[in-house]
């Protein structure tokens, strides 16, 4: 072989060797029917202490900062590790499943079984502890295993000691190995804090699918759910996505009450129970349709007419326009109470008031003809008729006053005429009757 295809081989394994790392890197998650439900808790303290010949003076000796933790078993000395995990910030109502201590190995010396043991004290610093000052142990193991490789992880169960400090304490974990001769060298948090030790606790969690529909079976999406505890507590508010699901996960088997809200008003009150990791409901929610027929008095359906659905207040909601057999559609509407006016050119305008209670709920609305006489165009020509007849009358009231006066001057003139000729002497009455004629 070449020294070109040498360097390829090396590199080609180099670049396995790290996606070997970084495979052991990620955490493993174990599929199955529910969702995935695991939490990793990392150390927060661990360090190892070490018992030799009191000349070497390594008893009260500090190796916290460390960048492995180790456990020996020789005859003339002991090295155990100390691990400190904090659980308080998990919530305390998980249905545990099991927990196990994982540790990777760094270096072997000697094959060991290894084991774990509970230390009830939990006040030591890493920083500080020694093997003068360590807290005792029981010495009953909570489990072993035997541990012959290295760069890989081992898992010891600690379900039974440790599940009771979820959520509420800390807990301190003991490695040590009963071998003889035995000695394994394990990371630390300092050397590589996705090396260091692991708490990997497996839990129950009960999914929920709650499935909104409306009036007419289909998905209601677009409302507000409000989740809360059998006592009211509320405990969740959330969004229906598009397809009506509301997706719920929960630590353990509950009766919850669900409120669901369309515009502010409430269309759902009930109360469903989990009893299984898995499982669905359906429900229908109250939002209906709602339709408007719009005739007039012979029952014929009217088109083009203006429906204008509002609140109770008169608050405008929306309006429509009748189809040409006088139908309109409003469609998810929550199940409460509205004003319905309807109108159209000519008809007089009708207000209903109703109270939507089922799907597909149809309101008949007649609308009356406008007599001419009320009608704009109506009472125009009323107006102008009216206004003309007082134009005429007084027109003729005119004439009619001008018409006496005339007479009134003539029947003066007539009487003077007479007068004259009364008065006038006998002599001169022919010739004002020649003057006239």
């Amino acid at each position: 072989m070449n020294r070109k295809s040498h360097l390829k081989c090396w590199v080609l394994h180099l670049v396995l060797f790290f996606m070997i790392c970084l495979m052991n890197m990620i955490p493993q998650v174990t599929a199955s029917e529910t969702e995935t439900n695991r939490l990793i808790v990392f150390t927060v303290a661990d360090a190892y202490v070490v018992w030799t010949d009191p000349d070497l003076g390594y008893d009260d000796d500090n190796f916290g900062d460390d960048l492995t933790i180790e456990t020996v078993n020789l005859p003339d000395a002991k090295v155990i590790s100390y691990i400190k995990f904090d659980l308080r910030d998990l919530p305390d109502d998980l249905i545990i499943r099991s927990i196990k201590l994982k540790l990777r190995v760094k270096h072997i010396r000697v094959s060991s079984y290894v084991t774990v043991h509970y230390c009830e004290d939990s006040g030591w610093n890493e920083c500080e502890i020694t093997w003068n000052n360590k807290p005792s142990y029981s010495s009953t193991a909570i489990d072993g295993e035997y541990v012959s490789n290295i760069d890989r992880y081992y898992t010891w169960d600690v379900t039974n000691k440790v599940k009771k400090f979820v959520g509420k304490g800390v807990v301190t974990l003991v490695i040590k190995t009963e071998t003889d001769d035995g000695d394994v060298v394990f990371y630390s948090k300092e050397e590589s804090y996705l090396y260091s030790p692991q708490l990997i606790i497996s839990y129950v969690v009960y999914n929920w699918n709650v499935r909104l529909l409306d009036g007419d079976g289909e998905a209601l999406p677009d409302v507000e759910v409000e989740i809360s505890l059998v006592d009211k507590t509320p405990w969740r508010l959330l969004w229906v996505v598009e397809n009506g699901v509301i997706k719920v996960s929960y630590y353990h088997p509950e009766s919850m009450l669900f409120r669901v809200y369309l515009w502010k008003i409430k269309v759902l009150e009930t109360t469903l129970t989990l009893t299984d990791e898995r499982q669905e409901y359906t429900v229908k929610c109250r939002v209906y349709d709602l339709i408007v027929h719009v005739v007039d008095e012979e029952g014929k359906g009217l088109s083009n007419a203006k429906v204008t659905l509002s609140w109770p207040n008169g608050t405008k909601i929306f309006s429509r326009l009748t189809n040409n057999t006088g139908f309109v559609v409003f469609e998810n509407l929550p199940s409460t109470n509205y004003l319905i006016k309807t109108s159209l050119g000519g008809y007089r305008d009708q207000t209903l008031e109703v109270t939507l209670t089922s799907e597909d709920q149809m309101e008949i609305i007649t609308l009356q003809l406008i007599p001419f006489i009320e009608t704009p165009l109506g009472i125009a020509t009323i107006s102008i008729g009216v206004i003309a007849t007082i134009i005429v009358l007084i027109i003729l009231r005119r004439k009619m006053r001008v018409s006496k006066l005339g007479e009134t001057v003539g029947q003066r003139s007539i009487g003077m005429h007479k007068y004259s000729e009364i008065a006038s002497p006998p002599w001169n009455r022919n010739k004002r009757l020649r003057t006239r004629f």
